[in-house]
């Protein structure tokens, strides 16, 4: 832990508002990392559908039945069928994560113009930094 020279040291009272900032910003870092676990997790599954397509692609009997899990239970389909689901839950999958960018963008946003007002105020008495 780096401790800051006295010359360094910004004497700055903490007011109602710059403690409402500090916590706005805590809140605003712990459910940014909540989203990008949980863009990471959809990547994940898109890539796993894609897989899943490429396979469904190389099945050279159009006629052949093909299991597809559909909650918990797998359903024999052909593999038209098993295509067209395949397109919808892609589809499904990329909305949600643009939807997913968008709210991280816009928070990354929220959290520097936080930032940049509590830096101004206490300078380097105060880290914001995410480790």
């Amino acid at each position: 832990m780096n401790l800051l020279k006295r010359e360094e040291e910004v004497d700055a009272v903490v007011t109602w508002d710059d403690q409402k900032k500090i916590n706005a910003f805590g809140k605003l870092t712990g459910k940014h990392g909540e989203l990008k676990d949980d863009l990471a997790n959809k990547q994940k599954e898109f890539a796993a559908m894609e897989d899943a397509s490429d396979d469904l692609l190389a099945i050279i009997d159009d006629d052949e039945l093909v299991n597809v899990k559909v909650g918990e239970v797998f359903v024999a389909m052909t593999q038209d069928e098993a295509t067209e689901r395949l397109d919808q839950l892609r589809d499904a999958l990329t909305d949600e994560m643009e939807s997913l960018k968008t709210t991280i963008s816009s928070m990354e946003g929220e959290m520097k113009e936080l930032k940049s007002q509590l830096y101004a105020k206490f300078g380097r008495s105060i880290n914001l930094e995410v480790s």
